[in-house]
């Protein structure tokens, strides 16, 4: 099963959990969250983290 990384490399803690995953070699999918779309306040995004922040790992 492969991680599903939500970010976006603007942010700092974004770029953390990035680096940290190809540093460990760790096989994963990048998912581009942009800023202001609605998908932080999606309903299935909020499941994954209720305050609706990035990054999130699944």
């Amino acid at each position: 099963m492969s991680l599903k990384l939500y970010a976006n490399l603007i942010s700092q803690p974004s770029r953390a959990a990035e680096w940290v995953l190809r540093l460990k070699k760790q096989e994963h999918e990048f998912v581009a969250t942009d800023f202001g779309s609605a998908t932080f306040t999606s309903p299935q995004f909020l499941a994954m983290n209720p305050n609706g922040l990035i990054p999130v790992l699944q």
